[in-house]
């Protein structure tokens, strides 16, 4: 299997954990795995577990009401249905927020089982996303063996943090749309919450 096949595979247990409730399982197995690792790739294991996330969501959250209720406020905007969350593997994990006017849920599958998730293509506000915590840089991710499970690492437990910021989210501000997480890209889009 190759790395990008790898990947998606990884990526399919991150969703299917979000979905069964059983995502904190995923990432301790993603992280158990390599206790028993080289000393480079267990220090960035758990480098990454240590990850103190709650500047970064408060201000994650902060922002994103913000520029909701601007946006609420303009006469000619239509509904804001979904915030989609979009990184860059490949620029140092920089990432931005996108309100979209439209959603298409993940169960809407065409006749050769496509996601069509160009609805996070029509949106009408963008902003950057504050600077993540320490993640190390995608360049550096492959051990020695050329794994690179720590890639699979990190992006599970930037999942799980905003799994948090959406439920946190919701409970300040229920109207507020979901929101979605995805690197540049990624096809299909990781949905954070059950859907409806």
């Amino acid at each position: 299997m190759d790395s990008l096949d790898l990947l998606y595979e990884v990526l399919g247990q991150i969703q299917n954990g979000i979905f069964s409730g059983t995502l904190d399982n995923v990432c301790t197995s993603l992280y158990e795995q390599h206790l028993d690792s080289s000393t480079r790739l267990k220090e960035m294991f758990d480098r990454i577990r240590r990850i103190d996330w709650q500047q970064f969501n408060e201000e994650c959250v902060n922002l994103i009401i913000e520029r909701y209720d601007t946006l609420e406020k303009t006469k000619e905007h239509r509904p804001v249905k979904a915030i989609y969350y979009e990184y860059d593997l490949d620029n140092g994990w920089s990432g931005a927020f996108f309100f979209c006017n439209d959603y298409n849920p993940i169960r809407n599958v065409d006749d050769d089982g496509f996601i069509d998730d160009d609805w996070a293509c029509d949106y009408c506000d963008d902003f950057d996303a504050p600077e993540l915590p320490y993640l190390p840089s995608s360049g550096i991710f492959y051990d020695e063996e050329g794994s690179n499970d720590a890639l699979h690492y990190a992006i599970a437990e930037l999942t799980r943090n905003f799994v948090a910021v959406n439920d946190y989210l919701h409970k300040v501000r229920p109207e507020i749309p979901n929101l979605f997480i995805a690197f540049h890209d990624q096809t299909p889009i990781t949905r954070l919450s059950i859907e409806n």
